[in-house]
């Protein structure tokens, strides 16, 4: 079993504060008053990065609940092509959003 380490745990709670932060901002200025959202944590170090992996093999582990992909770039540009908006990067995790479907 994975145990969480301090300042990991410090890292997620202090990214979700900000992501809370955001939200108040926009919805105070009313863009998205109202909006219900998701969210998606990417952790780094919990991605295998490998340029020979073929979709199948991406897809494969996917179903899996493990996260691989080609390239780090290509894993970003996946996610904002699925309406996916980067809110909060920090060293090792990237948060997202996007309007509940």
């Amino acid at each position: 079993m994975r145990t969480v380490k301090p300042l990991s745990l410090s890292i997620v709670v202090c990214a979700l504060v900000l992501v809370a932060f955001m939200f108040a901002k926009e919805t105070a200025g009313g863009s998205y008053a109202g909006t219900k959202w998701d969210y998606l944590i990417v952790d780094t170090r919990e991605l295998i990065i490998d340029e020979r992996l073929t979709e199948e093999e991406i897809q494969e582990a996917a179903k899996r609940g493990i996260e691989k992909a080609r390239s780090l770039e290509g894993k970003l540009n996946r996610l904002g092509a699925d309406n996916w908006e980067l809110a909060v990067c920090t060293s090792n995790m990237y948060i997202f959003k996007r309007p509940t479907r």
